[in-house]
């Protein structure tokens, strides 16, 4: 995150979108020390003092195209698509650790359910739970563009064979 922070334009608001893994971290520590609930370390806050740390992060939430990202809205190969059909709005969320976009039009517009992959090497062995078994899970991002307060169809950032590729480029 400290890459980001140097990227992003002063000024630019820094929200962590906290997960099901982020929450082990604090479960963890103080169900098996608690004494030192209080200790400076032992919160997930203590470790990004940058960031502001939120359930959701709601974006152009007054505009005509409201985007809410989430770490989770739900979960399995249909997950965006729900998203965002349940939401109202575009949602984007990293859950499932697959990359895509889901499309979804009705009357009051269109808009998407984009999942954001992930940023790590699933080769890791974070990853090992898989046990080597195929998995819908790719590197990558989302990237989002407003235009005159409307979105854009969101593109992705794929990484194929350790190469990130946007736009038919190699960008990495």
């Amino acid at each position: 995150l400290g890459e980001v922070e140097q990227a992003v334009p002063k000024g630019c608001d820094l929200i962590f979108t906290i997960g099901n893994h982020d929450i082990r971290f604090e479960r963890n520590l103080v169900s098996k020390v608690p004494d030192y609930a209080n200790v400076i370390g032992m919160r997930l806050s203590d470790h990004f003092n940058q960031w502001e740390l939120a359930w959701s992060a709601p974006i152009n939430a007054a505009g005509r195209h409201p985007v809410m990202v989430k770490h989770r809205f739900g979960s399995g190969i249909h997950a965006g698509y729900t998203a965002t059909t349940k939401a109202g709005w575009t949602t984007v969320s990293g859950h499932t650790h697959q990359l895509d976009v889901k499309s979804w039009g009705d009357y009051s517009g269109r808009r998407w359910g984009i999942q954001t992959g992930c940023l790590a090497d699933l080769g890791n062995s974070q990853f090992e739970y898989t046990e080597n078994g195929p998995s819908p899970a790719c590197p990558g991002f989302a990237v989002l563009t407003f235009r005159d307060g409307a979105l854009l169809p969101p593109e992705l950032c794929e990484v194929i064979n350790g190469k990130a590729w946007f736009r038919g480029d190699d960008v990495a």
